[in-house]
């Protein structure tokens, strides 16, 4: 798991406000199975980044102190998907499944706003804020996009008080698209 954040990752994950801005309920039941329309550059660089023939991610704890520790890698290459957890040295194997930016609860982003460009950050990054939710979870979340190529280069997300999907509040995903990386183990 040698995945390096870019140098602009680095404070950005330990700066982002902790926002509780939670979007409204949508105005109708047909706008609930819709993308949000503030989210269609993420929606895209989501779906590009997941739907692409290969990339690897390590997920990772992101500590009170701001350090981070490996929790899960995943390596994806055109049909299949290789887990494995950092406490583990077994890899699991299972079929690729297909990704939308719409689940039976209703969009996966939402909310979604441009940031400003970090000081001394890498001119090629966009970053935006969003609300991200896979039901029954949800989480205040900063994408980083590649502006040279469309793709996620990373997302953090942090779930508020006790409804947490993994075993630590703040999360940080860092994507790779070298192809070596993304090799069956």
């Amino acid at each position: 798991m040698n995945h390096t954040p870019p140098k602009a990752l680095l404070p950005a994950s330990q700066t982002l406000k902790r926002e509780r801005e939670w979007t409204a309920e949508p105005a109708s039941s047909e706008d609930a199975w819709r993308e949000d329309v503030s989210c269609k550059a993420v929606n895209r660089a989501y779906l590009k980044t997941k739907n692409g023939p290969f990339y690897s991610a390590v997920l990772y704890n992101v500590k009170a102190d701001g350090t981070l520790k490996a929790h899960q890698e995943i390596r994806v290459m055109e049909s299949l998907v290789y887990e494995k957890y950092s406490f583990s040295a077994k890899w699991q194997r299972y079929s690729r499944a297909d990704v939308s930016t719409v689940e039976e609860q209703g969009p996966v982003w939402n909310s979604c706003k441009l940031l400003p460009q970090q000081k001394n950050a890498t001119p090629q990054i966009i970053r935006y804020s969003a609300v991200w939710r896979h039901f029954p979870y949800r989480a205040i979340s900063e994408i980083w996009i590649s502006s040279e190529d469309g793709r996620v280069l990373s997302i953090r997300r942090h779930f508020p008080d006790d409804r947490w999907m993994l075993p630590f509040p703040i999360s940080l995903v860092i994507f790779s698209y070298d192809p070596a990386r993304s090799a069956p183990p």
